[in-house]
């Protein structure tokens, strides 16, 4: 894992202690692996854990025992246990951040990772709206002319870019000749300014009125948008969970990238009806629950990415405020996820999990319980580095957070 000019440590949160879980049975991976097995815990005042089966490579892993609910709570840790999980170094993502500040003071200091860096306009600390906590990171272009609110990672220097996060958006009127155009996020080689390069993917919603549409951009020379399927909207005034990740060619021009645009776990912003009507995967669109599509050619140059940008360009004369929470940034997509039922597909809501330690039998990480509500149930996954995904079963209920 090349982590580059980010750097990461600490955890997503103090907790007096861990909690003691049980893993679920029968765990799962996509893509043609399967593995099974129980788990058991003990409780103790130490990290909780759960033991799963995880399969790698085509092969089955196994574990055994019996299961047993308890608690688990936000801030504390949890250790799975397993096999297949393959390493990652430095084991905590380049950023996650849940927005935890003074109201309206400027954002800075994630939970993990360096400070926020601000080009222009005023990101601060907002209550209106929070995902999970009290907080959230509030963008403003009420002033109707306002069209640069910028914020972002910077000399990152990776060639890799996992990017999730949460937005909320209202919008409060406005007009322009032009149509609406809100850019939410880009991941960049920022040789020419902090937004474009000569490798830049852009998340852009582009429209007017109900017909707003959303849209990935690829590079600046030649953009091409490729829009969502049918499943995938992005309405106001609601959470909402976006991830864009993008695998540059090794060398450039070569056709072994990958990449994939999913809103809400579902939608891959793939197709474009120019030039020409295609996908950007080659076989086509990429089904909902995979996380790994098709090799394509992603860079034809030698930059790399250095910049991340949260939600940072309103077209003038439109009026509206952005909320963004639970960022998580790295430089892989391997990490781990708690969701709300025992299949990948079936849950409604997921959170990533920020890890402490990372071994291909056990990963440590902190508890993020987002809007999971008490007394739900978590079910772990673990998705590697090639974005296929091991189920490893039920591994508590949440407390009160």
């Amino acid at each position: 894992m090349n982590q580059g000019g980010g750097s990461s440590g600490g955890s997503a949160g103090a907790g007096d202690g861990g909690t003691s879980v049980g893993g679920g049975s029968g765990g799962r991976a996509q893509g043609g692996s399967t593995s099974t097995g129980g788990s058991a815990s003990t409780g103790g005042s130490g990290a909780g854990s759960a033991n799963g089966g995880a399969a790698t490579g085509g092969s089955s892993g196994t574990s055994s025992g019996g299961t047993t609910s308890v608690d688990l709570k936000d801030g504390q840790t949890l250790v799975l246990r397993g096999n297949g999980f393959g390493t990652k170094a430095p084991a905590a993502p380049i950023v996650f951040d849940r927005f935890e500040g003074q109201p309206g003071a400027e954002v800075g200091k994630p939970t993990i990772g360096p400070d926020w860096y601000h080009e222009s306009g005023h990101t601060s600390y907002d209550g209106t709206h929070a995902f999970s906590g009290s907080m959230a990171a509030m963008m403003d272009w009420t002033d109707d002319t306002t069209y640069g609110n910028t914020t972002l990672q910077r000399n990152l220097n990776i060639d890799e870019a996992y990017f999730s996060y949460r937005m909320y958006k209202e919008i409060y009127g406005g007009s322009s000749p032009d149509h609406w155009n809100f850019k939410h996020g880009a991941i960049t080689s920022g040789d020419i300014d902090y937004y474009h390069g000569s490798v830049q993917y852009v998340t852009v919603e582009l429209g007017s009125g109900d017909s707003k549409q959303s849209y990935t951009a690829q590079s600046t020379e030649t953009p091409v948008y490729y829009a969502a399927d049918s499943t995938a909207s992005f309405p106001e005034d609601s959470w909402h969970r976006l991830e864009h990740y993008v695998k540059l060619s090794q060398p450039s021009g070569e056709p072994n990238g990958k990449r994939y645009f999913k809103l809400d776990g579902n939608g891959n912003f793939t197709y474009s009806g120019s030039p020409g009507g295609h996908y950007a995967s080659p076989s086509g669109a990429v089904p909902h629950d995979v996380y790994d599509g098709d090799d394509m050619v992603t860079r034809h140059t030698d930059h790399v990415f250095q910049n991340v940008l949260l939600p940072f360009y309103l077209r003038g004369g439109y009026s509206a405020k952005v909320w963004v929470d639970e960022v998580y940034l790295d430089d892989t997509q391997a990490r781990v996820e708690l969701g709300d039922a025992a299949k990948w597909e079936e849950c409604q809501d997921r959170n990533p999990q920020p890890a402490l330690t990372w071994s291909d039998t056990q990963i440590e990480i902190t508890l993020n319980q987002g809007r999971q509500a008490p007394g739900a149930r978590a079910y772990a996954f673990v998705v590697l580095t090639d974005g296929r995904i091991l189920a490893l079963g039920e591994v508590g209920v949440w407390s009160g957070g």
